[in-house]
């Protein structure tokens, strides 16, 4: 299921050509055709000028508290992003060449 969902989200990002490639070929064609970097460029658009995130929690101004929320789910999501995802991937890869050496690839 969660190869399916990966195809489906690559196939929409890539030409017909590539869309008959197998999954590694299709992610490894994806960057050139998605802007992995839009999220960070956003959120710099989001920082006030002269300022960073936690200007939105200052002592002598009042945060909402969906503004303040926001901006935790925000930080949240960006250390998903940044580091755990990364390190996720990470142990990913070892899992499959583990299983790779001990003859059980293709298992999961």
């Amino acid at each position: 299921m969660c190869r399916r969902s990966l195809e489906g989200l690559a196939k929409t990002a890539l030409c017909v050509e590539l869309q008959r490639e197998v999954l590694a070929t299709q992610a490894e064609a994806l960057p050139p055709h998605v802007n992995l970097g839009k999220p960070l460029l956003k959120l710099a658009g989001s920082v006030p000028k002269g300022g960073d995130l936690g200007a939105y929690f200052s002592l002598e101004e009042e945060s909402t508290q969906e503004l303040a929320t926001l901006v935790l789910y925000l930080c949240e999501e960006l250390i998903e992003y940044l580091v755990a995802l990364l390190e996720r991937i990470d142990d990913l890869n070892v899992k499959l060449e583990s299983l790779a050496k001990s003859g059980r690839a293709g298992v999961y």
